[in-house]
């Protein structure tokens, strides 16, 4: 995604290295409908995307070594703590919390 300074969104392109496919558990939410969007019932998963491309994730010290890394090894833990930031604030907004 690219941004511009106000903000807006001036481009966006999809990895094209990403899977995804049709939920068999859950129905598909109407903002997952539309032009672009494939026809159909199912929930369509994965609906949030984080650094799928491995080239293009995070570059850590790991062990003493430097580590290029990407894909769900880093976003699954990324993903993790957002959602633990959420719930952090759960209580203080008396709401349920998210699944993670």
């Amino acid at each position: 995604m690219t941004l511009a300074a106000s903000g807006a969104v001036v481009s966006e392109t999809g990895w094209t290295g990403s899977g995804g496919g049709k939920s068999i558990f859950f129905r598909r939410p109407s903002w997952q409908t539309g032009v672009g969007v494939p026809v159909g019932t199912e929930r369509l998963v994965p609906d949030v995307s984080l650094a799928a491309d491995p080239n293009k994730g995070a570059f850590l010290i790991f062990q003493g070594e430097a580590v290029q890394i990407g894909g769900t090894s880093w976003s699954a833990p990324v993903w993790a703590g957002f959602c633990a930031l959420i719930n952090e604030r759960v209580p203080r907004r008396k709401s349920r919390s998210w699944a993670f």
